[in-house]
């Protein structure tokens, strides 16, 4: 494998380190929906915690098992974890009668890629290594 390549072994492994975080905000989710018709902001900022805490834990573990290009595989390790996180956001939104259920889809997918190159420049400060 050259060095310009993307380690796919390291970004699964950074996506199964997010999911769980994911899986936790979205069923958090569906049951602020179930139990009322108008969810407070609050949840919706500690759902988005929640979300971030997911990417960034990506982008870090994906970070730890990589060499080069640290925050390029912190960025699609997140990014891979957004596109799980997108369809379920849908079905969410159509289940709980929303009219524009992939509204802030680019932000979405901003802030994930920058919470994912956090997670790794981070991670790989912690080290003691340099960041490329």
């Amino acid at each position: 494998m050259t060095t310009t390549a993307i380690d796919r072994r390291a970004v699964t492994r950074g996506w199964l380190a997010g999911l769980p975080w994911l899986v936790v905000a979205v069923v958090l989710q569906i049951a602020l929906i179930a139990a009322s018709d108008d969810p407070s902001d609050a949840w919706a900022v500690a759902l988005l915690g929640l979300l971030l805490v997911g990417f960034g834990r990506a982008g870090a573990v994906t970070a730890s098992q990589v060499q080069h290009r640290v925050l390029t595989h912190g960025a699609v390790a997140a990014g891979t974890l957004l596109l799980t996180w997108i369809p379920v956001r849908l079905a969410v939104a159509l289940v709980g009668d929303s009219d524009r259920p992939l509204a802030g889809l680019g932000a979405a997918i901003a802030v994930a890629v920058l919470a994912g190159m956090t997670g790794a420049f981070f991670v790989r400060r912690k080290q003691g290594d340099s960041v490329d």
